[in-house]
């Protein structure tokens, strides 16, 4: 069977089915086929909020067969924060149910004069009216739409108020809780009238996406799984989740955290204590859960059974979320942290952009920046029922919540002064992440990620694993990938985890079964080994790789021609260059100014990008095979002829 792509026109209503292998063929699937996509699609000039804008649904080649975790479908359309790319990665059984439905890709363009959802099952679509989802949260959403179709398997990708309101930190809810965050997709979705895409089908096509489901496929597949099975790194996630195994200082707290509003990378033992994993699981722990043939199963279902929030039920809580809304706000409450993620499931609000935002608030608020009285309720650092208040007050746009619904980089522009500061952003999205003083290479590649921020584009887990000299220059060519002080080699190692992850995005697989977990876990050959069988042709590694080369390159191009960010991007925050860690074992570090610009010379040359701009080069282009991309840049005056390296 080949590949088909669903094209809906909100504008007109028009459904239009085509032929889409080509895609497939050069793209792989996933992300790398939305991003080919936007990328000629949208035009520089249009906001994210046009219906000019598009969006793409895009499930991953292996996406929806028997290989391990192929759950995953990708996201793609212009950014609300950033106007660069937006590519959101999202796992649950949606993407099952859409192969299973004969459609590989979607295309959204256009916008509805009303609010509709898009329903798709075997192999046909229908828009239907969504007048009286309006106003829903997600829950609530995905439960209506499964009953108007007399479908209880149906899967739902749908906004809450957030996106209905245009609340740039919104996000897409899938599966009752996983979030394709990062980028304001939610708005998106809001500004077209789009409240939902369910997503219901048994097509015969499901188990491998060529149709090609030989025995061969099936023995990669196994062997993967059998892998992931055998691996230490797989059983510590599935016994403790993210959260156990990231969050609250890791199983050996010798993790370094985030502490109010990234000033310190050290949070009080004593706080700490009170929302380890383990309390989660003593007290609050309903089941495990899992994504589609997954055979980790990282998620968690949690219940509050006591007290004045007795009743909330909530699904994930990974280690962002933890994060989020403990030690970056001074929280040391496990049920707030279970509220909150309730709050931001049905609302549709991403975490990293809430919660920058909050602990900037709080942050100006301790200041003297900012005043209770200016906006109307009293945030102060572990104040976990104003937190809360304000979530709502951010979904609805309601007083101060107006203001944070923008992001953290528009809040603090709107204030000005001091409150720059205070802002912890990357090319304007809020970030909320730990280590990002202590550990070089994952903080270079939250910094240059193309989609504005966060740890899952190029930011490495080998310095976290402290991985021996001699296995990370094997793996990687980088002896120091385990040294988490050392600047050496880690633009090089950077670039090496982007190709990675655009490669395990753009397959459909999940990126927590991969060396990014550990390298126990599954590596190129393995990825190499199943992409082969399911195509029909053989794909090395190394080719493999380069495919995910050329997928981050057509991200960069994006981003140069719609947001014209260059070198100057790809710096951090001033405090986490002039704030140092206060204690344990990374005491006194920084981001060292001399240091950062040594990492960014050896990544923008390890991309073959001109280490003065930033920018691509003509010859990087044209050794890819995106001469294409090239003449774009070069019209837009954004392209380097001759590297200045």
């Amino acid at each position: 069977m080949r590949a088909r792509l669903l094209r809906v026109d909100l504008t007109s209503g028009q459904l239009r089915y085509q032929d889409a292998q080509d895609l497939a063929d050069r793209w792989i699937g996933g992300r790398g086929v939305g991003d080919w996509i936007v990328f000629n699609e949208v035009s520089p000039g249009v906001s994210p909020l046009d219906p000019q804008n598009v969006i793409a649904v895009c499930n991953g080649g292996l996406t929806g067969t028997q290989a391990p975790s192929s759950s995953r479908t990708a996201l793609v359309t212009k950014n609300a924060i950033t106007n660069g790319i937006c590519t959101s990665n999202v796992g649950g059984h949606f993407g099952a149910a859409l192969s299973a439905a004969g459609i590989d890709y979607v295309l959204v363009s256009g916008a509805s004069a009303k609010p509709v959802y898009l329903w798709i099952f075997d192999g046909r679509a229908e828009i239907r009216p969504a007048d009286h989802l309006w106003g829903m949260t997600t829950r609530c959403c995905a439960a209506a739409i499964r009953q108007e179709t007399n479908d209880e398997d149906a899967q739902v990708a749908s906004i809450g108020p957030a996106g209905e309101n245009l609340v740039l930190i919104s996000c897409v809810i899938v599966h009752e809780a996983r979030a394709a965050g990062w980028g304001g997709i939610g708005a998106v979705f809001g500004s077209k009238n789009l409240k939902a895409i369910a997503v219901s089908g048994a097509s015969s096509r499901c188990g491998c996406p060529s149709g090609r489901y030989t025995d061969e496929f099936a023995n990669a597949c196994r062997r993967a799984r059998e892998k992931i099975l055998a691996s230490r790194d797989a059983a510590i996630l599935s016994e403790y989740g993210t959260m156990g195994r990231s969050a609250a200082g890791g199983l050996n707290e010798d993790l370094p955290q985030t502490a109010r509003n990234l000033l310190d990378e050290v949070w009080q033992a004593e706080l700490t204590a009170r929302v380890k994993e383990k309390a989660f699981r003593d007290n609050y722990l309903v089941h495990r859960m899992a994504c589609y043939e997954c055979p980790i199963g990282c998620s968690r279902k949690y219940a509050i059974t006591n007290g004045k929030r007795a009743g909330i039920e909530v699904e994930g809580i990974q280690s962002n979320t933890h994060r989020a809304f403990t030690s970056n706000l001074d929280i040391a409450d496990p049920e707030v942290v279970i509220g909150a993620q309730a709050i931001l499931t049905d609302a549709g609000l991403d975490v990293d952009g809430s919660t920058a935002a909050i602990a900037w608030a709080m942050d100006c608020i301790e200041r003297g920046i900012l005043r209770s009285n200016q906006i109307g309720v009293r945030l102060r650092w572990g104040d976990g029922d104003a937190v809360l208040r304000v979530l709502g007050d951010i979904a609805y746009r309601k007083g101060f919540g107006d203001l944070l619904a923008g992001g953290v980089a528009r809040a603090a522009e709107r204030i000005g002064g001091e409150a720059l500061e205070c802002a912890m952003h990357v090319k304007g999205a809020g970030i909320n992440e730990q280590g990002v003083r202590s550990h070089k290479a994952w903080a270079l590649g939250i910094i240059t990620s193309t989609r504005g921020g966060g740890h899952l584009n190029g930011a490495p887990n080998t310095e976290q694993k402290r991985l021996d000299p001699a296995t990370a220059s094997s793996l990687f060519g980088v002896p120091t990938a385990g040294d988490p002080c050392s600047y050496e080699g880690k633009g090089t190692l950077v670039k090496w985890f982007e190709d990675f992850k655009a490669v395990v995005d753009s397959l459909g697989l999940c990126y927590f079964g991969s060396w990014w977990s550990g390298i126990s876990m599954l590596g190129p050959d393995d990825y190499a080994e199943m992409y082969s069988a399911s195509a029909g042709k053989y794909v090395s590694a190394a080719q493999l790789l380069r495919k995910g080369e050329v997928i981050y390159n057509v991200e960069k191009a994006f981003n140069t021609l719609h947001a014209g960010f260059t070198r100057v991007d790809d710096y951090p925050p001033r405090r986490l260059m002039t704030t140092p860690v206060s204690s344990g074992p990374f005491k006194g570090a920084v981001l060292d100014l001399q240091g950062w610009n040594k990492m960014l010379d050896d990544y923008y040359m390890a991309h073959g990008w001109d280490i003065h701009s930033g920018w691509q080069t003509e010859e990087c282009l044209v050794s890819l095979g995106l001469s294409d991309v090239g003449l774009r840049l070069a019209n837009a005056g954004r392209l380097v002829r001759q590297s200045g390296r």
